[in-house]
């Protein structure tokens, strides 16, 4: 769906690396895309910006068995059959569900970011009195209450096609009103990024769920705050949120709210893990409190290449410094805040978001 709606878009030309054992089986899948560069033809995974982490596939029998040298010389193959010029693997982790990465083996340098993720457990009120104060659940509470003098609050997973549809329609929305405030451009409102998620959020036919679940909270009606990620093999794995502006609204914290209970709802259904993606945020603290460190990997096969490889090794190098000063950070968020537009927001008793 990302490639069909997104990647002619990026200039990205799909790439499907499989790599065989001796006997012909498929144990080894790199799913890259191409795309130029200042003259430069740089291969990396698909996904681009979209994606959180960047893995290929490995069989597990095999995978303790590749080496370095074998990755290396597979990569040399599809280098010279495609001429390319540089692979750039970001954001990589280590591990994933307790299978090495093979990648991990090559040269590389720490991401700018980490994954941030928590164990859960079977009874949802057990774990928030281990990962939330009194305190801060009494406050919860309280803003609850809040929002329920204006009418009935709710909390669910958008399961049928218009569900869906009003849920994914108020985030766009919500994201939109968001960056604007923060003078920033809505990269959900780029080339093909909607059609994506309206296809990654499409019920098919016998699934019960769509790929991409959407779960929200409701003030009667009107939709607060929403939340997109993936469930699988008990992995709740957060891609996006959003949240009503309305400072009426957001005082009460709707984005908050809709996490715990997105986490009561992930217990319940029986998940170990959740994961809130990389990158840091206040909001994650609450509940990911397990580290994921990723990596980086330029790997350059020609001269233009390792020229390209040095400039963006650079630019991550600066990107990762900036980001562990907290000066630095505040003063980007600063320069933001200066730029945005002043812009009306509707108020609470409007019926619509």
């Amino acid at each position: 769906a990302w490639t069909e709606a997104i990647a002619s878009h990026e200039g990205i030309e799909p790439l499907l690396i499989a790599g065989r054992d001796g006997r012909g089986r498929v144990v080894l899948l790199l799913p890259l895309g191409m795309r130029k560069a200042g003259g430069v033809l740089i291969a990396e995974f698909l996904g681009g910006k979209h994606a959180n982490f960047n893995m290929g596939l490995y069989d597990r029998t095999v995978v303790s068995e590749l080496s370095g040298k074998d990755m290396k010389a597979l990569l040399k193959t599809v280098a010279d059959r495609h001429h390319i010029d540089l692979f750039s693997f970001t954001n990589q982790p280590l591990a994933w569900d307790g299978q090495p990465n093979p990648m991990a083996q090559l040269a590389h340098s720490r991401s700018p970011d980490s994954g941030w993720k928590g164990t859960l457990a079977r009874d949802p009120e057990t774990l928030f009195r281990g990962l939330l104060s009194a305190e801060r659940r009494k406050k919860l509470r309280s803003k609850e209450r809040k929002l329920m003098e204006h009418g009935n609050i709710s909390y669910s997973e958008a399961k049928t096609s218009q569900e869906i549809d009003q849920a994914l329609t108020a985030f766009l929305g919500q994201k939109h009103d968001r960056f604007s405030q923060l003078g920033i451009a809505d990269p959900f409102a780029e080339p093909g990024v909607e059609a994506f998620l309206r296809s990654g959020t499409a019920l098919r036919p016998g699934d019960v769920r769509s790929p991409i679940s959407l779960f929200v909270m409701k003030l009667d009606d009107r939709v607060l705050s929403v939340f997109g990620g993936i469930i699988h093999r008990g992995r709740f794995a957060g891609m996006f949120t959003s949240f009503d502006g309305d400072p009426a609204v957001a005082r009460s914290s709707p984005g908050e709210l809709l996490l715990m209970n997105l986490v009561r709802m992930m217990c319940e259904q029986g998940l170990d893990t959740f994961d809130l993606g990389m990158g840091d945020a206040a909001y994650k603290e609450n509940y990911c409190d397990i580290e994921e460190p990723l990596f980086d990997s330029m790997l350059p096969m020609t001269v233009k290449g390792h020229a390209a490889a040095m400039a963006i090794g650079t630019a991550r190098s600066l990107k990762r410094r900036v980001k562990a000063s907290h000066r630095a950070t505040a003063l980007l968020a600063r320069g933001r805040r200066l730029l945005r537009p002043r812009a009306k927001t509707p108020s609470i008793d409007e019926s619509s978001p």
